[in-house]
């Protein structure tokens, strides 16, 4: 797996190349726990290079939809690729989930849903709930000591790094 990771603007986008497998989905936790900045208003994976992703790997990104979800930000994937798209598509997760077609699409897409308040630029400080979706509220979480964050991925990916399991027929770790 090879990410290239890029801030702007209090966006932080993370191209993701080669497979999310089990192997690799503690590397994945690892990079988001330390790239992901209070001051991150939202957070794009593009997922245009991943070949492969796997049960361990879902739950990463349905972890870190969730905790972003829990600061008042937002998670956004884009330019999946078909492997990917089929698998969230069969799992039913792509509801849970934004989905863009280009990154371009996802920064206008988050932009134009930012809610305004009087007297205050959008997401700085703000308080309430934004809608990932139908359903994002259903997205597991965990309590546990530490940060949000390590407690919500850790949990979420520790389980699944000891299984070996099938998705679309492909064993993922």
């Amino acid at each position: 797996m090879d990410l290239t990771i890029e801030r702007n603007g209090g966006v932080l986008t993370i191209a993701v190349t080669g497979p999310l497998n089990a192997a690799v989905s503690a590397t994945l936790v690892k990079t988001l726990e330390d790239t992901i900045a209070e001051s991150d208003r939202a957070v794009i994976l593009d997922f245009a290079g991943v070949s492969f992703i796997g049960n361990a790997a879902i739950r990463v990104v349905l972890s870190t939809a969730k905790y972003l979800q829990k600061r008042d930000s937002t998670l956004i994937l884009c330019r999946l690729s078909d492997p990917v798209r089929k698998v969230l598509r069969i799992t039913g997760f792509e509801r849970f989930l934004t989905i863009h077609e280009t990154r371009t699409g996802a920064r206008a897409w988050m932009e134009s849903s930012q809610p305004q308040f009087e007297d205050q630029a959008p997401w700085p400080g703000k308080t309430g709930a934004v809608s990932m979706g139908d359903g994002a509220s259903t997205i597991a979480s965990t309590e546990g000591e530490g940060s949000p964050m390590r407690t919500i991925l850790k949990s979420s990916s520790a389980s699944s790094l000891s299984r070996n399991r099938m998705v679309s027929g492909t064993p993922t770790g």
